[in-house]
């Protein structure tokens, strides 16, 4: 028995020195406790990102960790230069952040006040209209400035700890991510993060983003166009022009967006493997690519009295081109002796076009509140490949294919809000997601 108690004290001791846990104080130039702070930690070697979370209501944080290594803790505010510390001890002590005035938003540099930040049922709200987070250009640039939020390589938003976000525009569930540049975030009123989601989203759903848009109350028709143009061995162009009419409760609104973009780039690159030979490969890229898009979008929204408001919307997206031309010359050496040369070939074409459809009420009748969404998305498009890998002393590769699409999407959701002395119910009704594609691949060798 003696012997067993010894055994299970020191596993549990081995168990504890390998866990690692980091504590601090986060504080600002006034000594005030910074509430909503990122902390975020890395692996010390390589960068990698491993986990984080965010201050408390005292500026405090701590972060666990399964085994003892070295990692870098970054702490960042909004406003404040981001504090950065490599071989983190575990106590962290007070972390003093110095204000920043000067923002860098993406590659804008903006003077402005700081977003307010504050606490919401669920999560956090930031406030976009009338800080420096407004001119960061769109939703897609401001969600990774957000306490908690941070924007992976693949493009999409992760929140920390609760993996990737649903995210709604106005209750609108967004199905379609680049609908987040072409919303300004001069027309943002702000942000809430919701880590703790309530009954009236799915269960599934560890994070909601709800961005809230500012309404404009004036009347009369309005005519907004952008447009810009980049030049980089080829011309690279984006045309918008928004249409808007509001009068009494009566609110139309339409847009239309022209984009055209070249990729190219040129490369060298050098690899070496070390295995039952040293390999070597000298590699030259040429990559050339074509996307040419349009977008469309029209609808209104009517209030019929303080209380009701319905609306309807339809946007139209669609690319008639997409086209790339990659080129690799690779030279293989094995212990210094020309092994093979490699010429591999990659072209592809495809198109697409897809229509979305959303409806939505909303409505108070004394304490009870109605929201009710609903979206059709109908969708096809079809592409070819051909892959072609020749060897100057193996045998080539070549392969075709092409492929043929068509998807529809039916959801709808109803969410009734109602008071009963000092707690808000809520029932939810959702419509199954009806979600069909139809996808045709033929391979050709």
């Amino acid at each position: 028995m003696k012997n067993f108690i010894f055994i299970l004290a020191l596993m549990l001791t081995t168990a504890l020195c390998a866990a690692q846990s980091f504590r601090g104080l986060v504080v600002d130039e006034n000594q005030v406790p910074l509430e909503f702070a990122t902390v975020s930690v890395s692996c010390d070697s390589d960068s990698t990102f491993i986990t984080g979370g965010m201050t408390d209501s005292l500026g405090i944080f701590e972060i666990q960790l399964p085994r003892n290594d070295r990692y870098i803790i970054n702490v960042s505010y909004m406003g404040y230069r981001t504090f950065s510390v490599s071989s983190a001890p575990c106590d962290l002590g007070k972390i003093v952040m110095i204000p920043d005035e000067i923002y860098m938003l993406g590659e804008v540099v903006v003077a402005g006040h700081r977003p307010n930040l504050k606490a919401v049922a669920g999560g956090i709200s930031t406030e976009v209209e009338g800080s420096a987070l407004s001119k960061a250009g769109s939703a897609e640039d401001i969600i990774p400035l957000l306490a908690g939020v941070k924007k992976k390589i693949d493009g999409s938003f992760e929140v920390i700890g609760k993996g990737t976000p649903a995210i709604y525009v106005n209750n609108r569930l967004v199905r379609d991510m680049s609908e987040l540049k072409r919303l300004r975030s001069e027309d943002i009123r702000n942000i809430q993060l919701l880590t703790t989601p309530g009954p009236e989203y799915d269960a599934e759903i560890g994070a909601v983003l709800k961005i809230i848009t500012i309404k404009d109350e004036e009347s009369g028709f309005g005519v907004e166009i952008n447009s810009g143009i980049d030049y980089a061995k080829k011309f690279k162009t984006g045309q918008q022009l928004n249409l808007d009419y509001r009068q009494g409760s009566l609110n139309v609104f339409g847009s239309f967006r022209y984009d055209l973009m070249h990729q190219w780039q040129d490369g060298l690159t050098d690899i070496t493997t070390l295995a039952d030979k040293e390999w070597y490969q000298d590699v030259k890229s040429e990559d050339r690519g074509l996307l040419r898009s349009y977008f469309a979008k029209g609808g209104f929204n009517y209030d019929f009295t303080q209380n009701h408001s319905v609306g309807a919307m339809y946007e139209l997206l669609s690319m008639p081109r997409r086209a790339s031309d990659n080129h690799n010359l690779t030279d293989v050496y094995a212990d210094n002796i020309l092994y093979d040369k490699w010429n591999t070939m990659e072209i592809s074409h495809d198109k697409s076009v897809s229509h979305h459809v959303n409806i939505y009420y909303q409505g108070k009748i004394s304490d009870l509140e109605i929201d009710f969404n609903a979206d059709a998305v109908i969708g096809n498009g079809r592409g070819n490949a051909q892959v072609a890998d020749i060897s100057e002393n193996f045998e080539d590769y070549e392969c075709s294919t092409t492929d043929n699409y068509h998807n529809t999407l039916f959801a709808g959701k109803l969410l009734l809000s109602f008071l009963y002395g000092k707690a808000v119910y809520h029932l939810v009704q959702s419509t199954p997601t009806q979600n069909v594609n139809h996808i045709q691949v033929d391979l050709e060798n």
